[in-house]
């Protein structure tokens, strides 16, 4: 009894300093019963309205890593923490909930039984906006280049010309992407195509190798997608072939010289908008491949759990 109400009374004191570290930030705060193998919350201000135990399970089993449920990549740590206890501090993890993705850290700690503690990363968002707000000033430079350039003032090269629009046209996205509403829709593959082709590459031959096809996901993160792929080829010439995968047309194979450096260092800039839509992707030298998921998660761009 003794040693029982010495672990009891230790786990309320390092809670109440939880409580005091986390007081400004979302978080879940949960124990794992061993004999019950169940979950139940201690803490938790993560949703707007008053949080019963049995929405924190809902929210446990309705958020994924990958293909497994959050519940389950949560049991099977505590499995690997009970064999080693190795505590685990402040691992970041992406979830997708419900229509969003976003990232949470989550920590085990032992008291009378084994705690973890689930926060929200808010950084995610305000480093995109701090860095969207030192891009403005990059933009004015690059304006101010274009203007001379336009005016007739300087000489320039179609390279250099090349480089300033590029810098502009990802600028662009990267704010479109903070301040779109994004919708889950039918979109037109060689629209987007001929778009992509008459405003940044005029002299690319891009070529879909079927008449019309259409793809339901989110059009303005395919666009960027494609506007990655066509940038990273050393070739003037691009094929696009769609693939169908479990019977739906949700894959694309785009077939050029690639440079897989620069696609991969554009493509890691945007991945956490194109992982909204993108299930999985592969690329070499040749080709480039990737599967859209048939229904797309939102970027996670606004507060979803509001505080009381």
């Amino acid at each position: 009894m003794r040693s029982q109400y010495i672990l009891s009374r230790t786990d309320k004191q390092w809670e109440n300093i939880l409580k005091q570290i986390i007081q400004d930030e979302q978080f879940i705060l949960i124990n794992f019963d061993e004999e019950k193998l169940k979950f139940s919350k201690i803490l938790s201000n993560f949703f707007k309205e008053e949080e019963r135990n049995d929405q924190i399970v809902d929210f446990l089993r309705n958020s994924y890593i990958n293909q497994e449920t959050f519940e389950i990549y949560l049991f099977n740590q505590i499995k690997l923490f009970l064999t080693n206890y190795h505590e685990v501090f402040n691992k970041i993890i992406l979830l997708k909930y419900e229509k969003y993705h976003f990232s949470v850290t989550y920590s085990i700690f032992q008291g009378s039984k084994p705690t973890i503690l689930i926060q929200l990363v808010k950084s995610q968002y305000n480093k995109e906006i701090q860095s969207l707000i030192i891009n403005t000033l990059i933009n004015l430079k690059l304006l101010t280049n274009l203007i001379r350039i336009i005016n007739g003032n300087q000489n320039y090269s179609k390279d250099k010309f090349h480089i300033i629009s590029t810098k502009l046209i990802y600028q662009y996205f990267q704010a479109k992407l903070h301040s779109k509403t994004f919708s889950f829709k039918q979109c037109n593959i060689k629209n987007i195509i001929q778009e992509l082709k008459y405003y940044f590459y005029p002299n690319s031959l891009v070529r879909l190798l079927e008449n019309t096809v259409h793809i339901k996901t989110i059009p303005c993160i395919l666009k960027l997608l494609l506007l990655i792929i066509i940038e990273s080829s050393n070739s003037n010439v691009i094929f696009i072939k769609t693939l169908n995968i479990r019977g739906q047309d949700n894959c694309l194979k785009i077939h050029s010289k690639f440079n897989i450096e620069k696609f991969q260092v554009r493509y890691l800039q945007f991945e956490y908008f194109l992982q909204a839509i993108v299930k999985c992707i592969s690329s070499n030298e040749k080709q480039i491949e990737f599967e859209l998921y048939q229904e797309s998660f939102l970027p996670y761009c606004k507060p979803m759990f509001l505080k009381c």
